[in-house]
C-alpha cells in the first residue's frame, strides 16, 4: 500500500523539518503517519499528528523502513 501522511514511499531521499496531519486508513501494509515506506532513507524533525489504522507494518510515523531512521 505504501500510503503516508506526507510521502507512500521514499528511497535514498531525506525529509526534513515537515509534518504529517492527515488520517491513514488502509488495507495493506506500509502506513505511517509520515512515510509509508523507507529504504536508505533519513528523517529528522518530523512529526504526524494524524491516526493510522491498517492490519500490518504500519506506525505512527513510520509504516517500513530499512536503512535508514
Amino acid at each position: 500500500a505504501n500510503n503516508g501522511g506526507l510521502v507512500g514511499q521514499m528511497t535514498g531521499d531525506s525529509v526534513e523539518q515537515s509534518y504529517g496531519s492527515g488520517n491513514i486508513t488502509a488495507t495493506g501494509a506500509n502506513n505511517g503517519g509520515l512515510v509509508g515506506q523507507m529504504s536508505g532513507s533519513t528523517i529528522s524533525s518530523c512529526y504526524a499528528t494524524g491516526k493510522v489504522q491498517a492490519p500490518s507494518s504500519s506506525g505512527g510515523l513510520i509504516g517500513s523502513s530499512s536503512g535508514g531512521a
